[in-house]
């Protein structure tokens, strides 16, 4: 149960959100997210950190299939998933923490926390994914999330997300090709089938697979030496954030 909460609590703050920002929306003056967002906010992931510790007992307890279009979508929690959820979590509650004040002045961020609870979701889906088909799915959400979360900001942000989605869409497309790789060697999305069999590969298939893998991962990261994105991506007006967010912001950014 607690582990279904992991992905209900950010969709359900991403939903909540996107109707306050309708019925309330933020003042002319600032467009800055109002208050009924921000408590939106620090509730959800004030919950959503204290349900991370509650959800370690369910370690390795089973998988949650839901079906889709014909498909099924398949979630897990594991040991080293756990950890990097935890890490997610504290981080995002920090980063709503500063934005609390941080958003107070004339920066233009009406939808700021409806995307970051999207990007949330998509980030916890990434590390709960038990197959390489729903893996693919949650990350493309947290990549278009990313997106429109840079678009909450001045023209010089929003320059710097267009140069962001060019990567993006890049990483996304070499990372769809090697799944496609790896499903057409191995005929399975599971991760389990995935770890039996790729004992068997050669091994060029297991480089070509591996580079197909993580080059999305680390271009996604902008981890060197594919980091080109960055520069431009951390182009923000100092007034719009204080130096310890804008640490923060780059940190929700990338650290999937």
């Amino acid at each position: 149960m607690s582990t279904s909460m992991l992905l209900i609590l950010p969709l359900a703050g991403f939903l909540t959100s996107l109707v306050a920002s309708w019925i309330m929306p933020a003042s002319s003056k600032a467009r800055a997210p109002g208050g009924v967002q921000k408590f939106i906010a620090v509730i959800v992931f004030s919950a959503l950190f204290v349900v991370v510790f509650l959800a370690k007992s369910e370690i390795g307890a089973g998988y949650l299939s839901i079906p889709m279009f014909g498909l099924a979508v398949n979630f897990g929690l594991t040991q080293l998933s756990w950890y990097f959820i935890a890490m997610v979590a504290g981080i995002s509650l920090v980063t709503v923490l500063f934005t609390l004040q941080g958003l107070r002045d004339d920066g233009r961020y009406p939808f700021y926390y409806v995307w970051l609870f999207s990007k949330t979701f998509g980030m916890l889906g990434v590390m709960l994914s038990a197959d390489m088909l729903t893996f693919f799915i949650l990350w493309e959400v947290m990549s278009w999330s990313t997106y429109f979360l840079l678009q909450q900001g001045h023209e010089k942000a929003k320059r710097a997300g267009g140069v962001y989605l060019i990567y993006a869409v890049t990483a996304g497309m070499i990372l769809l090709a090697g799944l496609l790789y790896v499903y057409f060697n191995v005929g399975s999305f599971d991760f389990r089938v995935l770890q039996t069999t790729f004992s068997g590969f050669d091994a060029g298939r297991i480089i070509a697979a591996m580079l197909l893998v993580l080059i999305p991962m680390l271009i996604e990261a902008a981890a060197y030496p594919v980091h080109w994105w960055l520069p431009s991506h951390t182009r923000m007006p100092k007034q719009a954030f204080p130096p310890t967010l804008r640490q923060f912001r780059l940190a929700s950014v990338s650290m999937a």
